[in-house]
């Protein structure tokens, strides 16, 4: 049986009446705020299921894995695929993964969704915990809640683990390492290339890197439209970049954004523009960027204010669609999603998905 969750009713009823209180200054301008959807934990990325109003989340606790979000009842509740373990195993396609996903251990990263079927879609999911993964499921739209099954799974190289993922109409699976085992976050930071991009092609046994393809932190990747190239978010140089999928060794062009490092990077709804989002650098409550490393990592303790772009694909002009200040309910923000006059932000930490809109 589903199991739903209200804003107001998810065993968080005091975390939820300071929300209420805190919301309203979050804005950058007065034009703004800020409200909440409270329960899924640590939805770092956002999708919209075409042709619906579900938005699938990531979840990142182990067993937590995926979650459905309505966009218009702000309901939610947490899905892993609904078929018995195993029973849509495409072996064909995915013969050399190892069997199916342990639920227990399923922590979900960046997302991916492709068109299969008129209301049928493949799923694309960064796994951790089970194994360093892209786990495939079918996501059937038809009925009134989106259906998932799990289909298969390519393993990510011995010693490395994946942050975002995308695919191409042709069965390739592409994903991105922000940084290598041989790199650090202070090479991230600085803007020295830190990460690649990893391409598995139908029938070919595993992963290989794609020569030219390291970037300072490649996080955020999302497929072209025409099927010919791709768009890496650089975290480390904060720019969005467009490779050729033929020849990755030049970058085609290359958006530079402004006072944040961008996470992930997806199309509109519309197929128009790419969406990227990030915390931004200038908080002065924090001392300013997060630059801070300890312990090898950089310091993303303290709360920071958002940031929300549009990057134009033929120009690669950028447009500001929204700026919020630091609010300690939610941080680490990691994807925005464009929902008709809503700004759904997803973060990388955090027991909440925030919604930002303009008065």
């Amino acid at each position: 049986m589903r199991k739903f969750a209200r804003l107001a009713l998810v065993g968080l009823s005091a975390a939820v009446a300071a929300n209420a209180v805190a919301a309203e200054p979050a804005g950058r301008s007065p034009a703004a705020s800020l409200s909440f959807i409270a329960g899924p934990i640590n939805a770092e990325d956002l999708l919209l299921v075409p042709g619906t109003r579900w938005v699938l989340a990531s979840g990142a606790p182990k067993g937590g894995g995926l979650h459905l979000i309505h966009a218009d009842r702000k309901e939610w509740q947490s899905v892993f695929p609904q078929e018995p373990a195993g029973s849509k195993w495409d072996k064909q396609a995915f013969g050399s993964c190892p069997g199916p996903l342990d639920r227990s251990k399923f922590v979900a990263h960046g997302i991916s969704l492709r068109q299969a079927g008129d209301k049928t879609f493949n799923l694309y999911v960064v796994t951790h915990g089970a194994r360093e993964s892209i786990e495939v499921f079918g996501v059937d739209a038809a009925p009134a809640v989106p259906v998932l099954s799990w289909k298969g799974c390519v393993l990510m190289p011995a010693g490395l683990a994946a942050n975002s993922v995308t695919s191409f109409a042709d069965g390739t699976i592409l994903a991105t390492v922000l940084i290598h085992p041989d790199k650090s976050w202070s090479d991230m930071l600085g803007g020295k290339p830190s990460g690649g991009v990893y391409e598995w092609r139908p029938g070919t046994p595993a992963f290989r890197l794609l020569a030219g393809s390291e970037l300072a932190g490649n996080n955020g990747i999302e497929a072209g439209l025409d099927g010919k190239s791709f768009y890496v978010a650089a975290s480390g140089s904060q720019t969005i970049v467009q490779f050729s999928r033929t020849n990755p060794v030049k970058v085609e062009k290359t958006a530079r954004l402004k006072g944040y490092a961008p996470d992930n990077v997806h199309w509109d709804v519309a197929g128009r523009r790419l969406i990227t989002a990030g915390m931004l650098d200038d908080e002065p409550a924090c001392g300013g960027p997060p630059v801070a490393v300890k312990g090898g990592r950089a310091d993303f303790s303290c709360p920071r204010g958002y940031a929300v772009d549009a990057v134009d694909p033929a120009t690669m002009a950028v447009t500001s669609l929204a700026r919020g200040t630091a609010n300690p309910l939610l941080s680490r923000y990691a994807t925005a999603l464009v929902l008709d006059k809503e700004i759904w932000l997803g973060p990388s930490s955090g027991d909440r998905v925030g919604i930002h809109r303009d008065r």
